[in-house]
């Protein structure tokens, strides 16, 4: 008789696979979304199992990681309770604070650029509007090269961290 599963535990238990296929690459979410084009908050949805991942893009990750499909899965219940009481929970509220640092960052340095709109805070650290926006809102991290940028305007050394950037020393 065939095990049946919730569509929750799947996504769950393939999440919490993906973590640790990745973490056993030592590798970063950052590194794994621009490996696959996308951004870095889909790879955390699918980690945490919030979000449903595409048979094609399993597929790649399998390849990548030298697994088959079936290692994603689960195979009895006991692999999903398991997985379940092993599980870290991750609060919202933490992923609202790193958005929350983001901001205070920007209009940190807003201040203290004397700039009073977005598009001028745009324009003094050299990138276009529309990119300051998408990084306010946590859809993207920074580059190298504009932390590079960001480093030398603010004059403090940034670093990407797993969903922002933060301050490393003053």
């Amino acid at each position: 008789m065939a095990v049946k599963f919730t569509e929750e535990e799947i996504n769950q238990y393939v999440g919490e696979q993906l973590r640790q296929f990745r973490k056993e690459k030592n590798l970063s979410q950052i590194e794994i979304a621009e490996m696959l084009g996308i951004r870095q908050a889909y790879c955390s949805s699918y980690e945490i199992g919030n979000r449903a991942i595409g048979i094609g893009t399993l597929v790649r990750l399998a390849d990548f990681y030298g697994k088959e499909l079936t290692d994603f899965l689960p195979k009895t219940r006991r692999d999903v309770a398991k997985m379940q009481a092993q599980r870290p929970q991750q609060p919202e509220r933490e992923i609202l604070t790193d958005l929350e640092k983001v901001g205070k960052f920007f209009d940190a340095l807003a201040k203290k650029l004397d700039c009073h709109r977005d598009a001028e805070l745009a324009e003094a650290i050299g990138i276009h509007a529309s990119e300051l926006s998408i990084l306010r809102r946590g859809y993207r991290v920074p580059g190298q090269k504009l932390l590079e940028r960001l480093s030398s305007v603010s004059g403090k050394s940034m670093k990407v961290t797993t969903s922002t950037f933060e301050r490393v020393s003053e």
